[in-house]
């Protein structure tokens, strides 16, 4: 018979996967149900779905331990005035249907289950005596990048954030000290030409809700925004969004489509894979906040715009935010790409790292660092990018 749950916490016999199992039951943080307490004096809030999931795999893929931060009493809404316990649910894809495999609320923020290779997408609600549950969370996947998965209300919408990334939605590895999640809004698309759907992706304390637009991830996560069709034909808004048929753009396809991303100065053009099954437009990034759809023309070669270097000034002080710069380059042949930085001078100094590369856009990554890993001195610094038999330079300053 398959053991799940907690029943995997009780190993019958002593092997090392089964200690192995056992040990991370207590390495992890293990929390009674109570409120999260914030740093002022008023109620704890939380958003009342189970933040700051993180998943734990052991070196076998025979087992998944999955882990979150207690749920706090929601501020204007009683539906948990209780709270007794969690209930697990399990998917095998992510927009599958999910199962719920615990038969009683567990109490503790910990559970285990057995995998045996494959990957599962787990989410957790809280639920109170009277078997009223919570939103759902977040999924975590037992996949070896063992990814937490924002999925947005249009059904396409998805940000996979890897295990190396997702740290940040934990309150010890964050600057604020409380549970963080990810959350997508529709923004007004402008009477623009070509702009399809705008949006807005930002993280937000689980305490008060308040957007936090100064923190980045530290590893690329991959956003897929999904698009609109009217008949074949792009149209405005989000997938599903049945607008008249003047609203769709008659000369529009997806191969068309590409994501640009507010970098508060400009908008900066990312690319993006389309995906015309999922139908959605996806790229790798480590920058969260505004982006838009757009039919777009595509450059017929290697192409780096001034706008798609930023921040053309940056500080690599550590604070993870401005810490490093990134080249965007439209790369529509799939064209091998170098990059260096030199003085003025013409003393190298660094090379550029490669950060994704993603249907027509590749990009590399500087993180102000010298090749010997130290940061370099405040000023100006050339960058010089080779490809497809052109050589791209310009300039970014860097300031400590």
């Amino acid at each position: 018979m398959k053991k799940t749950g907690l029943d995997l916490l009780n190993p019958p016999e002593k092997s090392t996967r089964s200690a192995l199992v056992f040990s991370l039951f207590f390495l992890v943080m293990v929390s009674p149900v109570t409120p999260y307490a914030s740093s002022n004096s008023t109620p704890a809030v939380l958003a009342i779905e189970p933040l700051g999931l993180k998943g734990f795999g052991d070196p076998w893929r025979k087992t998944f331990t999955l882990i979150w931060e207690p749920v706090g009493q929601q501020r204007d809404v009683a539906a948990l005035s209780e709270i007794v316990g969690y209930n697990i649910y399990r998917r095998t894809s992510p927009k599958g249907a999910a199962s719920k495999i615990n038969s009683t609320p567990i109490s503790l923020t910990v559970f285990a289950d057995r995998v045996d290779g494959l990957t599962y997408y787990y989410s957790v609600r809280a639920a109170d005596a009277s078997g009223n549950e919570s939103k759902e969370s977040l999924l975590v996947d037992s996949s070896p990048e063992l990814n937490t998965i924002f999925t947005a209300d249009d059904g396409h919408s998805a940000i996979t954030i890897p295990g190396n990334a997702s740290d940040i939605l934990r309150p010890a590895y964050n600057k604020y000290g409380v549970p963080l999640t990810v959350k997508l809004n529709e923004e007004t698309t402008p009477a623009q030409a070509g702009v399809v759907r705008s949006i807005n992706i930002q993280l937000h304390r689980g305490d008060t809700n308040e957007e936090v637009s100064d923190m980045a991830f530290t590893s690329p996560v991959i956003i897929n925004v999904g698009y609109n069709t009217i008949d074949g034909q792009i149209a405005l808004g989000a997938p599903g969004n049945r607008l008249s048929q003047q609203e769709a753009f008659s000369s529009g396809s997806p191969d068309q489509l590409a994501l640009f991303w507010f970098n508060g100065v400009t908008w900066v053009n990312v690319g993006g894979t389309v995906d015309t099954h999922g139908q959605t437009v996806s790229v790798a990034t480590s920058n969260l906040g505004r982006y838009q759809l757009r039919l777009a023309p595509k450059a017929a070669s290697l192409t780096l715009r001034q706008t798609n270097v930023y921040p053309s000034l940056f500080t690599p002080n550590g604070d993870g935010y401005n810490d490093r710069v990134y080249f965007v380059l439209e790369n529509p042949n799939g064209a091998s790409v170098e990059g260096k930085i030199f003085e003025p001078s013409g003393r190298y100094v660094a090379t550029l790292s490669p950060l994704s590369s993603m249907g027509t856009a590749t990009t590399l990554v500087w993180s102000g660092m010298d090749s010997g890993g130290s940061v370099v001195p405040s000023g100006l610094y050339v960058y010089r990018i080779n490809g497809e038999n052109k050589v791209l330079t310009g300039t970014v300053a860097v300031a400590r």
